[in-house]
């Protein structure tokens, strides 16, 4: 991680302006997807538990990501 913020070109364009990750979050959390999962976090015993599955099949085609979840999860 060390040697990829010295590359301060690349480092600055992924953290700066619309390419910050919570640009992207925010971006992904309003969009349109064909797979999103409902979980519940339990902190006390450190335990994820997927409540539920949705499954869009009209959104196939939409080109999106559920990455937001993955960050919802570990920035607990």
């Amino acid at each position: 991680m060390a040697e990829f913020k010295r590359k301060e070109d690349i480092y600055e364009f992924l953290t700066s302006g619309i390419y910050r990750s919570e640009n992207m979050l925010k971006r992904l959390r309003g969009s349109r997807k064909a797979l999103c999962n409902r979980y519940i976090i339990q902190r006390q015993n450190y335990s994820i538990r997927i409540a539920e599955t949705v499954f869009n099949k009209a959104d196939l085609a939409v080109r999106c990501s559920n990455l937001e979840e993955f960050f919802d999860v570990i920035d607990w």
